[in-house]
């Protein structure tokens, strides 16, 4: 429970995000229409339960899993 204290003078509680990303291997295409790079390394962004890549030319693509 908060004390009052604490309430009043507005201290906070900074928690740090837990940030767990895995390597994925296997062939991403690029999802830009203009670019479509096949791309052999990705990672598993497992706190936003998704794949993503980044091809050579900067585009960031990613899909739910």
């Amino acid at each position: 429970m908060t004390s009052l204290e604490s309430f009043l003078n507005g201290d906070k509680k900074v928690t740090e995000p837990t940030i767990t990303m895995e390597p994925a291997s296997g062939s991403f295409m690029c999802q830009n229409t203009e670019c479509n790079e096949i791309v052999y390394e990705g990672y598993i962004d497992r706190s936003h339960n998704k794949l993503k890549w980044v091809c050579s030319n900067g585009h960031d693509s990613a899909v739910s899993i």
